[in-house]
């Protein structure tokens, strides 16, 4: 959609009195301060609840679909490993888990736990304020180190992450992404008993 200037304008935020672009907000002389203010506080709530919405988004799309991240990239214009993450956080976080309080951040760092267990450390996590460095902190106090075969997983999950930038075909491409998200997910079965 283009507005008056020839600017593309950007629907879910264009609200009279507000026209939102790509590069910038539109806003008409008349607006109340209450409504400018309300405006501002929604703008930050779209801009905290982006990484669930793509998430949600990618996941609907593979089960529903079968796409894959070469159609988000060309919609979101986003890095694949920005996409995996969110799509991965969104499919192991349930949403009934997920708390406005918390950031992105503290929802990743207790993805790979069970749903129980999310909701417990989300919970506290909320209660007394913790920081996302306090909560992996926490975490990584009542779980131990990570044994090795782990850390060997994980960084090749990572590794594999890295070279979706140098895949020289879209096929070897689409292997590396597979690998990638088949690693990811068999993670958890990976660690060692607590």
């Amino acid at each position: 959609m283009v507005g008056d200037s020839g600017t593309s304008v950007i629907p879910a935020l264009s609200l009279a009195p507000f026209r939102a672009t790509p590069t910038g907000l539109v806003i008409s002389d008349d607006v109340p301060f209450e409504v400018w203010q309300a405006y501002g506080a929604g703008i930050q709530r779209v801009g905290s609840a982006v990484p669930w919405l793509i998430g949600d988004w990618l996941n609907y799309g593979e089960r529903r679909y079968g796409e894959t991240y070469v159609q988000a990239i060309e919609a979101t214009g986003m890095k694949v490993q920005l996409l995996m993450n969110y799509k991965s956080v969104a499919r192991r976080v349930p949403i009934s888990c997920r708390k406005e309080s918390l950031t992105w951040t503290h929802h990743e760092i207790v993805a790979r736990l069970p749903p129980p267990e999310q909701e417990c450390w989300l919970a506290r996590a909320e209660s007394v304020d913790l920081s996302t460095k306090e909560l992996r902190e926490a975490l990584r106090a009542e779980k131990g180190a990570e044994d090795p075969f782990s850390a060997a997983v994980r960084r090749l999950v990572t590794r594999l992450g890295d070279l979706l930038t140098e895949a020289p075909t879209p096929e070897c491409y689409e292997a590396l992404v597979t690998a990638h998200c088949v690693l990811q997910d068999a993670l958890p079965l990976c660690e060692a008993p607590g």
